[in-house]
């Protein structure tokens, strides 16, 4: 896939939302009730601000490399071809991908 990477990067910040979201939520029943915010609170506060900030980051990233950039990317792959051959022109490059 041509953009495999980005999407191993946008679920793996999911999964460490939601895995944050379960933390913070079971850590609140078995803890008594206080009417300030404890360490553990903030501690969880400041994770979901870095997964936050750095899905943002990725997006940012990925916009201005790959969509802002004006460059034209790899054509997405037919279905039906199952061989892998054919040529691409990316910029001035051309890409052939037959196979030997």
């Amino acid at each position: 896939m041509y953009d495999n990477n980005s999407r191993c990067i946008l679920l793996t910040g999911i999964t460490a939302f939601l895995t944050l979201t379960t933390l913070s939520l079971d850590t609140r029943d078995a803890l008594p009730k206080v009417s300030y915010a404890t360490a553990l609170d903030w501690f969880v506060i400041m994770c979901f601000g870095f997964v936050i900030a750095s899905l943002l980051e990725v997006a940012g990233v990925h916009y201005f490399t790959k969509i802002g950039s004006g460059e034209p990317g790899l054509p997405e792959s037919d279905e039906d071809s199952e061989d892998g051959e054919g040529e691409y022109q990316v910029g001035e490059i051309s890409i052939s991908t037959t196979q030997q």
